[in-house]
């Protein structure tokens, strides 16, 4: 787009790109968003395009952090698997295979709740960098690029305080009911259970080839496969994602970290907990396994209660009228605020 061929004045880069953006229209424009975005000015300008032509168009901000974090997450979690099930056979019970199933819920748990706090900070810089945009702060190499686009803006929005004011409230509130309808992806969720799951099953299928009793395998099922593995990872999950939210501010200084470390020893301190607890209830009874069951789904509800209730406290509400942009403040004659204008040319 910023290269348009034979374009020799501004008018006929309009006309030119009329032409190019109406072949081009579709329902929604969705933007894989990293923090330089907001920076660049054609970056800007694709928005006040995509809105101009589509004014009924959806606009989604998809950050990238959270596919990053979990696919660090996953792939450690199916390492530190894969070295639990040959420790087991190399070494059998004991200190070596005890470790390496700690690693299991240690290491990627550790690993993904460091990447998600710091990824988390990049979902609030994004809100901040649109409250605070500044198109006169945006940047441009080329000045012929810039004054087009600011012709551009102007015309199609009437004013470039009308498209700084689409940014800063519009723009922003619809981001913000993305970012807080959901911190994790449900399906995220059910990928990260996973590798913890393919052990089990592992354990569950050697037992059941092996003539374990009935009762073994169904208390096994119950207390393991469905308490532990399910639901007991699952809050925990959903207590590590509320967590790196919540502490993704940096408020310490240079103690910033004992933050990440506070998350990371109750995280994965809750599931080495519920290990113990959970093979002491299925090797115990299967009364014991459905108890723990019974525990586990509480345990669940109440993070996916408490997620849903900080979401409801996070939702955009009315904000009071934005700050001026740097054209206002140092005085520049203000453009009349109106609805975008329909004429390309």
């Amino acid at each position: 787009m910023k290269n348009l061929p034979n374009a020799s004045s501004k008018q006929e880069k309009f006309v030119k790109l009329k032409i190019c953006l109406s072949r081009c229209i579709s329902d929604e424009l969705r933007i894989l968003w990293s923090s330089p975005y907001l920076s660049r000015l054609w970056c800007v300008f694709e928005l006040a395009a995509y809105k101009k032509v589509n004014p009924g168009g959806k606009i989604t901000f998809r950050p990238l952090f959270i596919e990053r974090t979990v696919c660090v997450m996953l792939a450690s979690a199916y390492c530190f698997a894969a070295l639990f099930l040959i420790a087991r056979d190399v070494f059998g019970p004991g200190i070596t295979t005890l470790a390496v199933a700690f690693a299991i819920f240690a290491c990627p748990y550790a690993a993904g709740i460091y990447l998600l706090r710091m990824s988390f900070r990049e979902k609030h810089q994004l809100i901040s960098q649109l409250a605070n945009f500044d198109l006169e702060e945006v940047h441009c190499a080329e000045q012929f690029d810039r004054d087009f686009i600011h012709s551009a803006i102007e015309k199609w929005y009437g004013s470039k305080r009308a498209f700084t004011q689409f940014v800063r409230q519009d723009l922003r509130k619809d981001v913000e009911k993305i970012l807080a309808a959901k911190r994790l992806p449900r399906r995220y969720l059910l990928l990260l259970l996973l590798p913890i799951l393919s052990c089990s099953m592992e354990f569950f299928l050697a037992n059941w080839k092996g003539g374990a009793p009935r009762d073994v395998l169904l208390s096994f099922a119950i207390g393991i496969l469905f308490g532990y593995d399910i639901f007991f990872i699952t809050a925990c999950s959903l207590l590590m994602v509320y967590l790196c939210d919540i502490l993704a501010p940096k408020r310490c200084g240079c103690l910033d970290h004992l933050q990440t470390l506070f998350a990371i020893f109750l995280v994965v301190g809750l599931l080495s907990l519920g290990n113990q607890l959970s093979a002491q209830a299925y090797q115990g009874s299967l009364s014991g396994a459905v108890v723990f069951l019974v525990v586990s789904i509480g345990f669940a509800w109440l993070m996916w209660w408490m997620e849903r209730d900080s979401i409801d406290v996070l939702a955009p509400k009315d904000d009071p009228p934005s700050p001026p942009s740097r054209a206002e403040v140092t005085g520049k004659k203000a453009d009349t605020f109106g609805p975008p204008v329909r004429e390309w040319v």
